[in-house]
């Protein structure tokens, strides 16, 4: 096997491996590794209807974590979501809890039933109290950047979203907070969502390096 980084670097197929730099900072990494698609997608039927594939990708880690209470996770509806085009970026969703992958619909151009990225990340993923390590994911066409946030504590029936701060000095942090909503505004408009706790904040975003590996 080799691994194209100076010999310094140690990497390791399964989960997160963290390493040091030669200035002595130290890093997280994920490795490249190609997903099997049922990995990747839900297990629906690519005709089933758009209500279902959402309830689908809402719903996905009670059959993981049966028998537990939960509370609701989204991203913040940022307007740049709403276009739905070539220039739409990657959503701010919960990649992996846990190490295990959080699964989304099979995107296929030109279907009816067809549900973005955009549209997914915008609705609430059901996910288990406790404690939880989470690995978020963001990106633009082809460029991901994942962000490791540890020791997130999610307690029953709140709902929290995932957002970011942004300041030319910092770049941007991510956030994971307590919100209300103003039913003034629709769901899909920024002002539907008002901050109220954040849990966790200031998490610069893809702080967990990729890792190319041959």
């Amino acid at each position: 096997m080799k691994i194209l980084l100076p010999i310094f670097l140690t990497v390791f197929f399964a989960g997160c491996a963290v390493t040091k730099t030669p200035e002595g900072s130290t890093i997280g990494m994920l490795p490249i590794i190609a997903e099997a698609k049922q990995d990747r997608y839900l297990d629906i039927p690519n005709n089933a209807s758009k209500a279902d594939k959402i309830q689908k990708y809402s719903d996905q880690l009670l059959e993981r974590y049966p028998n537990q209470n939960y509370a609701e996770v989204r991203t913040f509806p940022y307007s740049v979501y709403q276009t739905y085009d070539s220039f739409t970026p990657r959503p701010y969703m919960i990649h992996t809890i846990d190490e295990h992958r959080v699964k989304v619909a099979k995107s296929i151009i030109f279907h009816p039933q067809n549900v973005l990225l955009t549209e997914l990340a915008q609705q609430d993923l059901k996910v288990p109290v406790g404690i939880h390590d989470l690995v978020i994911i963001n990106g633009f066409r082809n460029s991901n950047d994942y962000t490791e946030i540890k020791n997130v504590k999610f307690e029953k029936d709140k709902k929290y979203v995932i957002g970011r701060d942004y300041t030319k000095e910092a770049g941007s942090r991510l956030f994971i907070a307590e919100y209300d909503v103003d039913q003034r505004f629709k769901p899909n408009e920024p002002e539907y969502i008002v901050i109220k706790n954040k849990i966790v904040e200031g998490i610069p975003q893809g702080s967990l390096k990729r890792v190319k590996i041959y």
